[in-house]
């Protein structure tokens, strides 16, 4: 994340108002506006197997599904982020325009240039929702998936969803047998997927670090 220039140092409110009038999106942090990164072809396509896997099980709950072009509003005063998948199921998000205060998950797939911001400082951000249970980053160069979620006592855990038996040598028919192995759970969703389902079409180039047998 660049922020645009100091010039640009907005209140919450002229940032929004400023936003609607710009082609390209921008997040908008400690005052600044920062322009959105352009994603990769398999960038969009995780993203888009997401959708479509979490579709039914959202509108099953009566929840809503929005997508990386609605925002998240960590506070009415900001930050404001776009996420790359939210859901929330909190009637006062159910007909909201601009995005959503209560989100229940946020999904993020990385990207290099903002992938320590998501894992760091945004994920610190996230963590001031109330209403946040869980949230998930998705590599794209590995199928590696980061599942953090909230327990009782409001404390984060992770998991890390990674297929074994990998490597360099590894087929493509070898690579989606271990991606179909591994399973992961939205628990806010009661919903359950795998790691080929996330990463359908996606092509690796295994290489080291992955945990392997001898």
């Amino acid at each position: 994340m660049v922020a645009l220039n100091d010039a640009l140092r907005m209140s919450p409110e002229e940032f929004l108002a400023w936003e609607e009038t710009q082609p390209l999106r921008h997040e908008y942090l400690n005052g600044y506006a920062y322009a959105m990164s352009g994603g990769t072809s398999d960038h969009s396509g995780i993203a888009i197997n997401l959708a479509a896997l979490l579709r039914s099980p959202v509108r099953d709950r009566g929840c809503r599904l929005r997508g990386s072009d609605f925002n998240v509003f960590v506070s009415s005063k900001g930050p404001y982020f776009y996420p790359n998948l939210s859901v929330s199921c909190h009637l006062e998000d159910i007909t909201a325009e601009k995005g959503f205060s209560y989100p229940s998950l946020l999904i993020e797939v990385l990207s290099p240039s903002t992938a320590v911001f998501d894992m760091g400082e945004k994920f610190g951000h996230y963590q001031q929702i109330k209403a946040l249970q869980e949230y998930i980053l998705v590599q794209t160069k590995k199928p590696i998936v980061l599942h953090y979620q909230k327990n009782s006592q409001n404390q984060w855990w992770l998991e890390q969803y990674v297929p074994i038996n990998l490597n360099q040598e590894s087929t493509q028919v070898a690579i989606q047998e271990a991606l179909q192995s591994v399973t992961l759970q939205f628990r806010t969703l009661n919903f359950t997927t795998t790691l080929a389902d996330i990463y359908e079409d996606v092509i690796f180039q295994i290489s080291p670090p992955f945990p392997t047998t001898n």
